[in-house]
Formats: C-alpha cells, structure tokens, sequence
C-alpha cells in the first residue's frame, strides 16, 4: 500500500485461493477517494522479472512509481505500462516522510550503497541524500537489519537493530558530518531496537525481546536534543501491560517492536508481532490506545499501517483494510481493488 496524500492511494490486493487462505496473485488498484473506491491498473507480465511475485510498490503520485519484484520496474502513465530498469532488486528498503520526502536505501553494482531520492525513471535519475557513512560503520550488506528514520533531506537517523550494543548515527547535513548517539538501550542486552525522529532533534526509541519470547520488558525513551540525552518514558502503561501501575520504569507486553514511527514530536504509532494491532499515543507517549478497526475483516491480523500524519492512517492484512482520518478515534472498514 502506497498512499501519497489523504485522497490518493496505491493498493495491492490478494486474490485469495480456492480454499480462501492463501494468495495466488495480485490485483493493482489506484484510488483517488481514499480507498473508497478504486481503478484497475495493471501489473507487469510475471515474466518480466516477477516470477516469484511482487513484493511492493511505492508511489510518487497518480502516474509515477515503481514496483519491486525479481527486479525493479517502473510506470510514469499512472501503471498502463512497466518498464524494466533492474534484473535485480536493489532496495534494501524504501518509504515516505511524514515530511512527503520519498527515499530509498539502494544496494546495485552500479551506484554506491546510498540512500537517495527516487526520481520518475531509472536509477540514474535518482537524486543521491546519504553517500558517505561515518567511520566506514555504514550498513554492512551482511547484516540486512539496518533501521533508517529520515526527517528531510539533512537529518537521517541509522543503526544496526539487531546487533547489541552497535552504535547509533545521526547525521544534519546530509552525510557530511556524523554524531555518534547516546543509546538509551546501552545497558541492556536488548536483541530488538527501533528509532524514529519527529522533527530534526525529537528522537523516539523503542527497545524490546524478540516475538518468539512473547512476553518480554519493553523500553520507550524520548529525546529533545537530537539523542544528546534520553529520558525514560516510564508512565506510558501501554494496553495489555501486566506491570502498569507495578513500575515505573519497564512495559511488559507481548511479542516485540516492529516499528516504532513518529508522525509529530508528540503522536506515535508502535507496531507490535503478535498484537491486535498498533498502538497510538497522542501525547508523547504518557497514555497508548490500540488502533482498533472493530468489525473491519481480519481484524485480528491488522497488524501493518501506513500513516500520512496524525490524521490519515489506514490499517490492512490480507482480507481487507481500514481508513481513519480523526487519528483513529473512527474507523471505515475497505476493501482491497479486484480484477
């Protein structure tokens, strides 16, 4: 799901098998009324460098965007066609802005490992942010779980989230110069860590156990001084929390952070495994309400989401998805584009 402004949206829906469980191909749908209604767009050929199928899209607009698959694949006619620009795929990960910045993490042969700004067309076309990684301590291709929080073309925020005790990185000028972060983590020997900024010095950080340990202690820390100095968010009881009112300090909930985003300095969305959905802070982190669609289909696997801002936010998993555009106090239950 790719939506670029509260009304204007991308979608791929599943095509369910015959016994209604798994997925057998995709649909392609463009929307222009929030996911109300939809336009049937087409996919390319599965020959063309998508044998295995697609694994996701991202949308500059209505007409330009690309397609990742076996290769990279992209339309400037709003998906009508798909022209090939990579046998491969070189994303390592890509997304937007609460600024409406588009980015990309590239990895090819031919480009330096760099995180740029996608352009309608090829690769080359792309406008470069970060080249030049502090210390030689960039991503390391061996070691694909890199979290990257982007805040505009200066500030980006990278550290490696699954290797205890890696250095956390902020650079304000575009990957000129570096500073080395204070990791409010660093005492503990924590196997999963996710950060995100809400402006160029409000920094989030989320740290917790992997999911299958289920229940493990959780940590949110905030920072106002672009990650100079940390404090705990200790009263955020978040729902389902067996500790809240027993501590101070720690969040016991089941399974672990996937992403901690910031939309705001002061609204968040943490999304958890094994959770009934995201949960949402309106204030900074002192009280968390779950992201819950209610009647919405598959309401127990809506688990992924994609926010524009505090306001517009839709929820999805493989039966269907939903729209909230009051910061989820109401929710429109949807349905993914057909064939």
């Amino acid at each position: 799901m790719s939506f670029v402004s509260p009304d204007i949206g991308w979608a791929l829906g599943p095509v369910p098998t015959p016994d209604g469980h798994g997925r057998s191909a995709y649909t392609l749908g463009l929307t222009r009324d929030g996911g109300r209604s939809w336009e049937a767009r087409r996919l390319p050929d599965r020959g063309i460098a998508c044998l295995d199928g697609v694994v996701d899209i991202l949308f500059l607009d209505d007409r330009n965007g690309w397609l990742r698959c076996d290769g990279l694949l992209h339309t400037t006619d709003g998906a009508l066609t798909w022209e090939l620009i990579s046998d491969r795929d070189p994303i390592r990960t890509w997304g937007r802005t609460i600024n409406g910045l588009v980015w990309a993490w590239i990895e090819d042969p031919d480009h330096d490992a760099a995180v740029m700004a996608p352009r309608p067309g090829g690769l080359d076309a792309w406008r470069p942010l970060v080249t030049d990684w502090p210390n030689q301590a960039g991503p390391d291709p061996e070691r694909p779980w890199i979290t990257i929080s982007i805040w505009d073309e200066q500030t980006l925020v990278f550290h490696d989230s699954l290797t205890t005790g890696s250095p956390w990185w902020a650079t304000h000028d575009g990957g000129v110069t570096w500073k080395r972060l204070t990791r409010p983590c660093g005492q503990h020997d924590w196997p999963f860590e996710s950060i995100a900024l809400g402006s160029p010095t409000d920094l989030w950080a989320a740290c917790g156990g992997v999911a299958a340990t289920s229940m493990q202690t959780k940590l949110i820390a905030t920072s106002v001084d672009g990650g100079a100095t940390w404090a705990l968010r200790a009263e955020a009881a978040l729902p389902g929390s067996e500790t809240a009112g027993a501590s101070v300090e720690w969040i016991a909930l089941s399974g672990r952070f996937w992403a901690i985003r910031a939309l705001s300095p002061t609204v968040l969305v943490a999304e958890l495994s094994r959770s009934r959905g995201p949960l949402l802070s309106a204030d900074g982190g002192a009280t968390w309400d779950r992201l819950d669609p209610g009647r919405c289909a598959g309401v127990d696997e809506l688990v992924p989401s994609a926010f524009i801002d505090a306001e517009h936010g839709w929820l999805w998993s493989r039966h269907g998805f939903a729209h909230t555009d009051d910061g989820g106090r109401s929710w429109l239950c949807l349905a993914y584009p057909q064939s």
